[in-house]
């Protein structure tokens, strides 16, 4: 997903401003959602292990250039606020069992199960 959301961002980079809603918006969105559950995921789950800096900055950066950096702020605490709220519902076990299985279905380059 990061390679593909770093040539979208990119390509949105060269369009007016208007022409940058939809799709490119909802596609950053989505990428700075993904990464906040894994950095809540790595932070509260036991045996995760979260990828390095140089990751996360590329998909902040990418973003960045879509949203600019008030709407990466406003994505990442709204999809944080989303996940507390999702795992006060459920419980933490089962939260993070589905935002690791999530991780693993998406290919998250940020995430990853250690073993016990």
């Amino acid at each position: 997903m990061g390679k593909t959301l770093i040539a979208i961002a990119a390509a949105a980079a060269l369009l007016p401003a208007g022409a940058r809603a939809g799709a490119y918006e909802d596609g950053a969105k989505l990428d700075i959602a993904y990464l906040a559950t894994d950095i809540l995921a790595a932070s509260l789950c036991k045996n995760i292990q979260f990828g390095d800096e140089a990751q996360v900055a590329k998909h902040i950066f990418a973003a960045s250039l879509i949203l600019g950096n008030k709407g990466v702020t406003a994505a990442y605490l709204a999809a944080t606020k989303k996940n507390i709220d999702q795992m006060e519902t459920v419980g933490r076990e089962v939260w993070c069992a589905d935002a690791i299985a999530a991780a693993k279905r998406r290919e998250s380059d940020l995430l990853t199960e250690v073993p016990q």
